[in-house]
């Protein structure tokens, strides 16, 4: 055997030639390493960009329905009955068969004497509808009202907590309802509350705490469609409380609330006789004046000059009023009306708020009544519901139920029993589990957000009532 020599201390250790392609063990030239470095950054600056362009053009997805429907606790508070839930309503009740399956241990029981209560104050009212589905619609409704109907007299959108505050449109609305299905007492606690956290200078907040204090949960700007709604659900209310005395009394009570604000409303009439641009029912900013702010500032002040001038109470603020009523409707005919009643004027698209200057609101016009029907058509959506106005921002496919509402009011008030019957089927039909109306009804037909939505319950009764009565409109103020 060979024995190979063991190389010295001294002698020069052999280089293994470098395979190509082989890493040496030497860091990359600077020049690389900065731009590896500049290609990460712009990838990740590219993946930001990409993901602020989606949020700004994609509309956000539809929401789910966090809520099937409001029950009570055992002491009467809300209590929110969540989507899914194992849960049914004793009939004519707010209250769970039961709780205990619902995963509901706070809500109240059913006991007899709760389940004799409740109908018996169903029992006072009216429960207006033709057939079996409207009237349970109904029943639903007006006990999903009186739920959201706090002991102060505050009513809340809903009771989840991103609507759990008094919208003065709203509240509004749910005084209407309560008027036409005779249960006045409700619809004077709401009044009561609103008179008592109502602004000094009339000009509304577009919402507030339910706790009655007047605070509001955010800095949002006053929105001055309230100076408009808060005086036609007092004239609603005072023209059909059957107790004149008691009428005649609240609505002292209520007259400052009222006169506040007409006279904002009177007051935000500029040279032309428009209000300036203010956030309205779509609650945001505007640059511009829309017929969401104008409509019922015009009820409004209609409605406070009609109750002026009853009883010739305060005939100087009926003629002023009015006065700034007809100023207020010429300037919308001539602004908006020439435009076709279009959300801005001159090109702002279709705007469910062009209900709000037809009957029951207003009298009947022709204009108007097309530029409805123009509106219908152009909101539409394929799952059958409708978009708030033709240049709706979020186009997601997602039917909101307070403007189906509108038209199905606007349909009955009207004598167009097919329109109403068509958009009032489409509610019913997307109702929660528990027969709430929610606020929002997704591409696929499925109900969305929160339920029950106060707004749409009240404006489905006042559409099933119009079906069978005529509803108040307030007057036009006379030529002076």
């Amino acid at each position: 055997m060979t024995v190979i020599p063991a190389a010295s201390s001294g002698s020069p250790t052999p280089q293994r030639r470098r395979v190509r392609g082989e890493r040496s063990g030497r860091r990359p030239p600077v020049w690389r390493r900065r731009w590896v470095a500049a290609l990460a950054l712009l990838t990740v600056l590219a993946i930001a960009v990409w993901q602020v362009v989606v949020h700004l053009v994609l509309p956000p997805a539809p929401p789910p329905l966090y809520n099937a429907g409001v029950t009570v606790t055992a002491d009467g508070r809300p209590l929110m009955v969540p989507a899914g839930a194992d849960a049914a309503f004793v009939p004519g009740t707010s209250l769970l068969a039961d709780p205990a399956a619902a995963g509901l241990p706070d809500a109240a029981a059913p006991t007899p004497e709760a389940v004799a209560e409740s109908r018996a104050w169903l029992a006072a009212g009216r429960i207006p509808g033709d057939d079996e589905q409207e009237r349970e619609t109904a029943t639903r409704a007006l006990l999903d009202l009186r739920v959201l109907t706090l002991d102060n007299g505050a009513f809340v959108a809903s009771w989840n907590d991103r609507w759990r505050y008094v919208w003065p449109r709203d509240a509004s609305f749910a005084v209407a309802a309560y008027a036409v299905t005779g249960h006045h007492a409700e619809a004077r606690a709401i009044l009561s509350h609103l008179a008592a956290i109502h602004p000094a200078d009339g000009r509304w907040q577009a919402r507030y705490l339910p706790d009655g204090t007047g605070g509001v949960p955010d800095d949002r700007r006053p929105q001055l469609d309230g100076s408009g709604w808060t005086p036609w659900a007092v004239w609603f209310w005072y023209t059909t409380e059957p107790d004149r005395e008691l009428a005649a009394r609240t609505l002292d009570e209520l007259w400052p609330m009222v006169a506040a604000s007409a006279e904002a409303a009177a007051a935000s009439l500029d040279l032309r006789g428009l209000p300036p641009a203010s956030s309205d029912y779509w609650e945001r900013e505007e640059d511009e004046v829309t017929l969401g702010t104008v409509a019922p500032l015009l009820l409004g002040l209609r409605s406070a000059a009609a109750l002026a001038a009853d009883g010739g109470r305060a005939p100087e603020q009926a003629a002023a009023w009015g006065d700034a009523a007809r100023r207020l409707d010429e300037a919308t005919t001539a602004t908006f009306g020439a435009a076709g009643y279009p959300r801005t004027v001159p090109d702002g698209g279709t705007d469910t708020a062009v209900t709000l200057l037809a009957p029951p609101f207003a009298p009947g016009s022709v204009a108007v009544a097309a530029a409805v029907a123009d509106a219908e058509r152009a909101q539409a959506l394929s799952n059958g519901g409708m978009y708030p106005g033709e240049e709706w921002p979020l186009d997601n496919g997602m039917a909101w139920t307070p403007e189906v509402a509108l038209f199905a009011l606007n349909a009955a008030a009207t004598g167009d029993d097919a329109r109403a019957d068509r958009h009032l089927r489409w509610l019913m039909e997307h109702r929660t589990a528990l027969g709430s109306l929610p606020e929002n009804v997704n591409p696929d037909g499925s109900p969305s957000s929160t339920s029950p939505l106060g707004w749409t319950a009240a404006t489905v009764l006042l559409a099933l009532t119009a079906q069978q009565q005529e509803l108040p409109t307030p007057p036009l103020p006379p030529a002076g």
